[in-house]
């Protein structure tokens, strides 16, 4: 079955700027420069994010790999001069070892079974060139020709000649910027190209291109790590500002807190896995960062109310609001769930993994050495019920935190938010009033009721 795209990867440059030239006319073909060699400096202008925070190169890396892995369904080629070494997710069949001049014919036969098959051609096969590249040729190993208007090619230079700068100024001078040559040979022009070239793509120094056709390519389209990023990852922050209205100094502390926090995770590569993975989930990325945004601000505004505002609070809820779910990160279907009769449909692994999430966000924490104090409470609680009915203690109402009885509140808000866009205020009051009676969900329920009375942006 045929590929819908191939991915050609390599860490030399030169490769994959002969190989655009080489198959340009295959579409479906991303070329991408797999060098690590770029800095912090190379992100800071269009800078790639998750949840609008800046990353640097140590996550840029992983970020690509990421990106990689999520286009595991696309036929990867790879060119190995033994120069890198590959993650395993890499290790596939379709990896050439040596110079282009050596594999490039392989590699053309592989394309021609991975991809779509082409509308037929002409009997006689030719290769686009850039003018400028022929000035690294001197002496031709193989018949240059010209498009006519009519699609016919016409030779203007036969193997042998000796191509000067004069030849080359004079095609330009009446704007023509590709050439071709057949390919029957074509791995000893490759060869020559890598033996002489030292920017295959430089455009001729001495020559007026105002008259140059818009359409036709002078640089290669070939993509490396950083490209990739910032078409892929490029987000915007976090948004506090709904359902209350919050003073513009909390919500300056928010966004700083929320900020730092997202920090320190990153670089905890339990925490940090789910989020660039996230990033490839659109949809849910979407969902959960609304989520996030919109659990802090309720959180804020309770601990506004209730005076438990204190920076070491907002912390630990920030941190909770990002870390509770994040074992199900890539299932939305898992991260809607509240109680545990909506699991009783669930397979038994799907089951097992929804049940035990409360745990496993406990012991990531463990591991995190900036994780606030005592947030770990929050985190196993947070599907507790009233009742006593949740997991996965089953703790009753006088048995939840506080804290925990807030968090589970707000986490019920924002999905009733995001689940239901045409959302009613008084019918909200209504449910919440007859749900959250008692216990530890005393103070939080009369803060959220008089919130959503006084406080809610309209």
């Amino acid at each position: 079955m045929a590929a819908k795209a191939v991915l050609i990867l390599s860490k030399d440059k030169i490769d994959l700027e002969m190989l655009f030239f080489l198959i340009s006319s295959q579409s479906n073909i991303l070329l991408i420069n797999l060098t690590e060699d770029f800095s912090d400096e190379d992100l800071s202008l269009e800078v790639p994010s998750i949840f609008g925070l800046s990353l640097s190169v140590s996550n840029a890396y992983d970020l690509f790999l990421a990106w990689i892995e999520n286009h595991v369904e696309q036929s990867i080629i790879i060119i190995d001069k033994g120069n890198f070494s590959f993650k395993p997710f890499l290790i596939r069949n379709n990896i050439f070892k040596g110079n282009l001049a050596v594999c490039y014919q392989e590699i053309k036969n592989l394309l021609s079974t991975l991809l779509p098959s082409n509308p037929p051609t002409t009997a006689c096969e030719y290769v686009q060139i850039n003018i400028s590249t022929l000035e690294h040729f001197g002496l031709l190993e193989n018949d240059i020709y010209i498009e006519l208007k009519t699609g016919r090619k016409l030779k203007i230079f036969s193997a042998g000649d000796r191509l000067t700068k004069e030849d080359i100024h004079r095609y330009v001078q009446k704007g023509i910027y590709q050439l071709f040559f057949k390919t029957n040979e074509i791995a000893r022009t490759i060869s020559k190209i890598e033996k002489n070239l030292n920017d295959l793509v430089k455009g001729p120094s001495d020559s007026n291109l105002a008259d140059q056709k818009p359409d036709i390519p002078v640089t290669p389209k070939i993509k490396t790590i950083s490209d990739i990023i910032k078409e892929k990852y490029i987000d915007a922050p976090l948004d506090f500002n709904f359902p209350f209205n919050i003073e513009k100094l909390h919500l300056y502390t928010l966004k700083q807190v929320a900020k730092d926090i997202l920090e320190t995770s990153m670089t905890n590569e339990l925490i940090a896995q789910p989020l660039l993975k996230l990033a490839n989930a659109p949809s849910t990325f979407q969902y959960v960062k609304k989520r996030i945004g919109h659990m802090s601000n309720i959180l804020l505004a309770i601990s506004k109310e209730l005076e438990w505002e204190t920076k070491s609070v907002i912390e630990r809820f920030v941190y909770a609001t990002l870390i509770h779910d994040i074992i199900l990160f890539d299932r939305l279907d898992l991260l809607k769930l509240q109680y545990n009769q909506d699991c009783e449909t669930l397979s038994a692994a799907d089951k097992s993994l929804f049940l035990s999430h409360p745990k496993e966000a406990v012991l990531i924490v463990k591991d995190d050495r900036f994780a606030p104090p005592n947030v770990d409470s929050i985190l196993l609680q947070h599907h507790e019920r009233l009742d006593g009915s949740g997991f996965p203690e089953g703790l009753n109402k006088h048995k939840i935190s506080p804290y925990a009885a807030a968090f589970i509140m707000a986490i019920n808000f924002s999905q009733y938010i995001l689940d239901f866009p045409n959302w009613n205020i008084k019918e909200y009051l209504l449910l919440i009033d007859a749900e959250y009676k008692g216990g530890n969900f005393v103070k939080p329920l009369h803060a959220l009721e008089a919130l959503c009375k006084n406080k809610i942006v309209s």
